[in-house]
């Protein structure tokens, strides 16, 4: 009779652990799906200008760490990437992302992508991907060093005037994304110039460069004169 107590025990121990075990196992499996197919929701992104990586020739620029604030982001498999360039992610709470901008990056959006996720490149849209603008500004480490930019639309110039040997920051505004920059001046002028992913090309002592504006909303440029007026323009 003992022994057939004990053995009842045992059984009904076993299966009440089993349904226990079984549970908590379903109940983290049934989390971890919500936690993957629930929309990530961003709700800040600071700073929401930077840059990638610079190496130019007079001096490096790390890339701008980025912090993503958000709900819902998951953990494993969530990758961030801003357009289609995929940046690294240093950590990730959850809750916050840290990131940097990666080489390649251009102006648009930064995503946030869960697992299986896919994005409808140039909005804020996807599914388990969920996204912000974010704006690659190829002058921001240099701090104002030049003064601030000097804003030219295309369709239009500005007679930029240099007291003894000066360096202006420039930006011109492309919407047609395409065109040229063309610095007209009485003498020789160093421009240097920036890609949309900041990649940097320096034209030393040149008469009246033009610049071609491929696939791009917006030309930034440095240009050094000496006791000189020119002309900017985009056209």
């Amino acid at each position: 009779m003992k022994t057939s107590k004990l053995l009842h025990f045992l059984i009904t121990s076993s299966l009440a652990w089993g349904t226990i075990n079984c549970h908590k196992q379903g109940s983290e499996d049934a989390l971890a799906v919500l936690l993957s197919t629930t929309p990530a929701v961003i709700s800040s992104v600071e700073p929401r200008v930077g840059t990638p990586l610079q190496a130019n020739i007079d001096r490096n620029y790390n890339a701008t760490n980025v912090i993503i604030k958000g709900e819902n982001f998951g953990f494993t498999d969530t990758k961030v990437f801003f357009n289609t360039v995929e940046a690294p992610v240093l950590y990730n709470f959850g809750t916050e992302i840290s990131t940097t901008v990666p080489t390649g990056a251009r102006s648009g959006f930064v995503y946030v992508v869960k697992t299986g996720g896919v994005c409808t490149q140039g909005t804020n849209l996807g599914v388990n991907c969920t996204g912000t603008e974010f704006f690659v500004d190829c002058y921001s480490p240099y701090n104002k060093e030049f003064g601030n930019e000097i804003a030219i639309d295309q369709g239009s110039s500005k007679n930029i005037e240099f007291s003894g040997e000066e360096t202006k920051a420039i930006r011109v505004d492309f919407p047609a994304q395409s065109g040229n920059v063309t610095v007209d001046c009485p003498a020789a002028v160093t421009v240097r110039y920036f890609s949309p992913s900041c990649d940097y090309t320096s034209l030393v002592l040149v008469t009246d460069p033009k610049i071609p504006v491929v696939n791009s909303k917006i030309m930034q440029l440095l240009v050094t004169a000496n006791e000189v007026t020119c002309t900017i323009s985009g056209f």
